[in-house]
């Protein structure tokens, strides 16, 4: 049995002209009867988030990339019940033809590195899965120390080529204390280049967990949304913490409604 959250992280691959610059992750939500990708704002930009620097080996030419390919999973349901997988890629402009930005962003564009970008057409076949906004109100306590998991493509590789990996990770930082006065908090995880834009996720098997309130409940599974990953916390050279920054999903709604 394939876990659902499986099924709902999309690789992609950036490009600029004929050149593939990067690779990363990003999933699909449904909002006001539009279909939006989520990813990072230095995955469609190139550059990085708080410095506004050309990020990437080749400088200022991996900056301002003008295209997204989207791996999207189609699913084929055979006789007997079973389920076959396959993908199809779709590509999205970054941005219009008179070079006009299509992704929306956080009013706080300045320090928030999350962005959605319209989704105009969807590949005949595709399976729709997308990301139910409402899990990020899973009635699931989650406190430092605690795991999660980032879902992502790792230097854009992946199982079975499309189908992502499932990476483990602290929580290193209480989520009710905004880290450096954002929207975030902190994971303590050994997370690698292709992950940024990946869903955060924090699942309990059945047995016991808390609720919201405090309270032990047994016998049941639950799946919280925690956010979206983007990368390290700012270093300097040599330095190496493992500490990643998780975006909280509520910023989802503020970016579209902005």
């Amino acid at each position: 049995m394939i876990d659902p959250f499986t099924l709902i992280p999309i690789k992609l691959d950036v490009l600029k002209g004929e050149r593939e610059i990067a690779k990363a992750t990003g999933f699909i939500i449904d909002l006001a009867e539009k279909h939006f990708l989520i990813t990072n704002w230095h995955v469609v930009t190139g550059r990085n988030y708080i410095t506004k620097a050309p990020l990437g080996s080749l400088g200022g030419e991996d900056a301002d990339p003008d295209r997204i390919r989207l791996w999207r999973l189609r699913a084929t349901e055979e006789s007997g019940g079973l389920t076959t997988y396959s993908w199809v890629n779709q590509e999205e402009l970054i941005k219009d033809n008179a070079q006009n930005k299509r992704w929306l962003e956080h009013p706080r564009i300045e320090d928030i590195d999350v962005v959605a970008l319209p989704i105009e057409r969807l590949v005949e076949g595709f399976a729709p899965n997308n990301l139910d906004l409402g899990l990020a109100n899973a009635d699931l306590l989650v406190t430092p120390s605690e795991s999660v998991s980032i879902i992502g493509f790792i230097y854009g590789r992946g199982v079975r080529a499309n189908f992502p990996i499932w990476k483990t990770g602290h929580v290193a930082s209480d989520i009710e204390l905004p880290y450096d006065n954002k929207p975030a908090f902190l994971i303590d995880a050994t997370t690698r280049e292709g992950m940024s834009g990946s869903p955060v996720v924090a699942k309990r098997a059945s047995g016991f967990y808390r609720r919201v309130n405090g309270n032990f409940i047994g016998g049941a599974t639950v799946t919280r949304f925690m956010g979206i990953y983007s990368g390290r916390i700012p270093e300097e050279p040599g330095q190496n913490s493992n500490l990643g920054i998780v975006w909280k999903p509520e910023i989802i709604n503020q970016i579209i409604e902005h």
